[in-house]
């Protein structure tokens, strides 16, 4: 068997290592230690050392993880939310709001009260009071499910950022 002529890492003292060794106790001061080769050279390096760094390098890859979900989630938030966002007249974006059901009522109200006028002054025109309670009832069904949709998606978004923070909170 080969032996390597090595220092202990902590003490100095000299090791003598069988040439396929990876892990060595020095005899002198009980460090255990590894055994790193290279191309040109061989040492030795504490294992409590290389502990250490290991989990500090794996608290870094899980605050990096936890920081990458959340990113993840804040862009798939802002793209769920752009598809729930109403244009208005302007081209401009809004979020989903009971301001749009409420007009729908008004909308109906109107449209049956000039369903009423109409019909008793010339029946014909009770046909366009008739459509406004249409569009009115189909725009205030649409606004209704766009803004429900809207709130349980920023529920959800809400509870699962707050379920990161706090997963992120118990590891620090």
């Amino acid at each position: 068997m080969q032996l390597e002529s090595l220092n202990c890492n902590n003490c100095g003292a000299p090791l003598e290592v069988a040439a396929t060794s990876n892990f060595v106790t020095c005899n002198h001061c009980s460090t255990r230690l590894a055994v790193r080769r290279t191309e040109t050279s061989a040492f030795t390096e504490q294992l409590e050392d290389i502990g250490a760094k290991q989990d500090e390098m794996l608290n870094r890859l899980k605050r990096i993880e936890r920081q990458t979900q959340l990113a993840d989630l804040d862009r798939e938030w802002e793209s769920k939310k752009a598809e729930l966002l109403i244009t208005n007249k302007h081209g401009n974006t809004d979020l989903p709001s009971r301001a749009g059901i409420v007009m729908s009522g008004f909308v109906a109200l109107f449209g049956l009260f000039w369903t009423i006028m109409a019909g008793s002054i010339f029946p014909p025109m009770a046909l366009f009071g008739i459509l406004f309670i249409g569009f009115a009832i189909y725009g205030g069904t649409s606004s209704y499910r766009r803004l429900q949709a809207y709130e349980d998606a920023n529920t959800r978004y809400q509870s699962q950022k707050r379920q990161l923070n706090y997963d992120r909170a118990d590891e620090a």
